[in-house]
């Protein structure tokens, strides 16, 4: 828990950096500029019994800078099938000492979060999580992956790699429109 907390405090020292650290830090984030505004997007999931995927409805996110420009802030709502909601917010920053960008995602009401770091690679932005997962499989990282990035829309994946090589690709993925306003 210690350990999360002081990666909580450098990921937001990272974000609050210095006035002459300013310009690199913005051109850090320019790879996710496309993410501003506000966004719905058609979600689905890979079912682990059936290995099909399943259509989880829509989620909306609004992208806006905050620390002077130096981070983005997502806020995210998503009204599942079955009545209950997710809701969180997604900072996404940029460390110039590792060149990588950097990400946080925080659910609302548990406090639970997750980070993850990555960079530009060709037209896609990739990053890692930084924990490792288990399931029924064995241990795996995971990657997400923005891509066919337009003005107005994108696409963004989910993938499991086993550590035994094995990549499960797409295990969770959504288009994303721009949109002009969302409701809850």
């Amino acid at each position: 828990m210690l350990q999360k907390q002081l990666l909580l405090c450098a990921f937001m020292l990272v974000a609050t950096a210095t006035s002459a650290q300013k310009q690199t830090l913005s051109e850090g984030l320019r790879p996710l500029a496309f993410t501003l505004g506000n966004w719905e997007f058609t979600w689905h999931h890979l079912d682990p019994q059936t290995r099909k995927y399943v259509d989880d409805g829509k989620a909306y996110s609004s992208v806006t800078l905050i620390h002077n420009g130096l981070t983005y802030a997502d806020e995210f709502y998503k009204k599942n099938k079955d009545g209950s909601e997710i809701r969180g917010t997604t900072f996404r920053g940029y460390d110039p000492a590792s060149k990588k960008l950097k990400l946080m995602w925080l659910v609302a009401g548990n406090l639970s979060y997750s980070t993850a770091s990555g960079s530009k690679e060709g037209d896609n932005i990739v990053l890692y999580f930084d924990e490792e997962q288990n399931d029924q499989y064995g241990n795996y990282r995971v990657r997400i992956t923005f891509y066919n990035i337009t003005s107005n829309s994108y696409e963004w994946k989910q993938d499991f790699i086993y550590k035994d090589g094995t990549v499960v690709e797409k295990t969770m993925f959504y288009e994303a429109k721009r949109i002009d306003s969302w409701k809850q």
